[in-house]
């Protein structure tokens, strides 16, 4: 009987708790309506920044880098590409490579060779077409 008269007490107590205040409800639905902003606003302006820097600049160095491994050499005359030439290999606009290259300072380099914006794998500077056949110069 004690037990019966517990429950029920138990029951009755947790039903008025939840009805004595109306203003918690609205506390609550306020928080929700809260919370579904935000996670608007982050779907329409932080998923797609993300999106991009995480996937697309990811992707496009990627694309970047294995061209220049397969279409330069460590060779004199063929270490370096311009920006042009691999955003036409790469199927990716000029600005999308001169990013990826720039974003990518460990492993794609600028070579600083006349008026021409170039890309290598190998080094800063620019082989002479020379420097690898051994040839002496004369004094």
């Amino acid at each position: 009987m004690k037990c019966d008269l517990l429950k029920e007490y138990c029951f009755l107590e947790l039903n008025q708790n939840l009805a004595a205040a109306p203003g918690d409800w609205a506390t609550v639905l306020g928080l929700v309506i809260a919370g579904a902003g935000v996670l608007l606003a982050f779907l329409k302006w932080v998923a797609p920044f993300l999106y991009k820097k995480l996937w697309v600049e990811r992707r496009d160095k990627a694309r970047v880098y294995t061209w220049l491994s397969q279409n330069t050499q460590d060779k004199g005359g063929k270490q370096s590409a311009t920006t042009r030439e691999i955003a036409s290999g790469t199927n990716l606009s000029e600005e999308r490579t001169h990013d990826a290259c720039v974003a990518h300072p460990t492993k794609v380099f600028s070579v600083t060779d006349g008026d021409k914006e170039q890309w290598s794998i190998y080094s800063r500077k620019p082989k002479h077409v020379y420097e690898d056949h051994d040839v002496r110069w004369l004094k």
